[in-house]
């Protein structure tokens, strides 16, 4: 039997495609083929074989999960035959993670269109990169899982978390942790699904340096930001996403400019209620907590996804009200020029967290409004947050 070779790597997406696999050292054992391959880690390779170049039906023989590289494949079903042409592709599935939504690549517009807030001008335009959401605040079921596993490691990897956090059920938002225990359980999160951690405690990035203990105010070039790990949304990412791909609304929904209590878990303070105060996009019919919800003392937080109906475009729960959610940034004012990516101020005192929460007003739930806190408050139970993972 003589062998033709042909190694090619090919994505089954546009948007994402890894380096090719390369075939090596192809050689006979007997009658059966066996070669290498080297390839990225962690992609699926499929090997393919056909008689004849001139054909285009190549034939798979296997899928491969790469764990290491190199790989050796020995072809056990190769029939007699005069010749025998190999390559293998590289199959990057861009599949969506688990309870995450991709927000895709485009600019939106960033800030109030409505002259009603505080620190939301200038309007100004983002080009923001794909990645993926958590569709839900993290929960406290969720929080605990990769909480217990990352405080009972080995010693040397252990995670220490200053407070924790808090949660009314399993199924409602995590609550009241510090920016600084937000970011080290996205790097617990990361390294317990195999990936790699994104935040460090100084600029070398390396293993030594990953963030797990301890109370740092990070700057831009300690996050890893194009491996494969959770981490905070960028203040933009957060409103990009908010908005759910539609700009000029006051809340994440576009079906409406108002809000109700059929909408959001908020602190209801409508105009009808309150002429002199209330807001008049406040339609809902009595003033206070969310009854349903005004239960148990406080906090009056709603199950993650309450309002299935109302999800925003990008099918996002809860970007209005419930809790508070950090976000990466440094705290400060808006420039007015076009950004791609933007990662906000360099420094500050204080940490951007978005969205309103159970215990706050209309106003303060809209898309575009604004809040700032310590790295190290951890608030009367309405601050939570989301993890992002990149699309590549």
């Amino acid at each position: 039997m003589s062998l033709g070779l042909w190694a090619l790597a090919l994505g089954v997406t546009v948007a994402v495609q890894a380096a090719a696999p390369v075939i090596t050292n192809i050689t006979m054992v007997g009658a059966t083929p066996r070669f290498g391959v080297h390839s990225d880690l962690g992609i699926t390779n499929q090997i393919q074989c056909c008689p004849n170049l001139s054909q285009t039906n190549w034939g798979v023989l296997t899928n491969v999960l790469v764990a290491q590289s190199p790989y050796w494949f020995v072809d056990v079903a190769a029939p007699p035959a005069s010749q025998r042409f190999y390559r293998v592709v590289a199959v990057v599935i861009n599949t969506v993670p688990t309870n995450m939504a991709l927000i895709p690549e485009g600019s939106f517009v960033m800030g109030d269109t409505f002259g009603e807030g505080y620190g939301e001008l200038p309007l100004h335009t983002n080009q923001i990169s794909a990645f993926y959401l958590d569709k839900y605040e993290v929960t406290k079921a969720l929080w605990d899982e990769v909480y217990q596993w990352a405080t009972n490691r080995p010693p040397d990897v252990r995670y220490s978390f200053e407070y924790g956090a808090q949660g009314k059920a399993t199924n409602h938002p995590a609550q009241s942790m510090t920016w600084y225990d937000a970011v080290k359980w996205c790097n617990a999160r990361s390294e317990k699904a195999g990936f790699t951690p994104c935040y460090y405690t100084n600029a070398s990035l390396s293993q030594a340096a990953i963030y797990r203990s301890g109370q740092y105010d990070l700057a831009t070039n300690w996050v890893n930001w194009v491996v494969k790990g959770y981490r905070l949304p960028t203040e933009a990412e957060w409103e990009k996403a908010a908005r759910g791909g539609v700009s000029g609304h006051r809340f994440p929904w576009s079906n409406t400019d108002n809000i109700s209590h059929s909408q959001a878990n908020y602190y209801a303070y409508p105009l009808s209620v309150d002429p002199e105060y209330g807001y008049a996009y406040d339609v809902n019919l009595t003033l206070g907590y969310h009854p349903t919800f005004e239960t148990g003392g406080k906090p009056y937080t709603s199950p993650a996804g309450y309002f299935a109906a109302n999800a925003n475009g990008y099918g996002l729960y809860d970007m209005a009200g419930n809790v508070w959610e950090w976000c990466w940034d440094w705290y400060g004012s808006y420039s007015s020029g076009s950004q791609t990516d933007p990662r906000g101020p360099a420094s500050g005192s204080d940490r951007v967290s978005r969205g309103g929460s159970w215990n706050d007003h209309a106003n303060i739930c809209r898309a575009a409004a604004r809040n700032h806190n310590s790295a190290a408050y951890r608030s009367f139970n309405v601050i939570g947050f989301r993890s992002v993972l990149p699309s590549d």
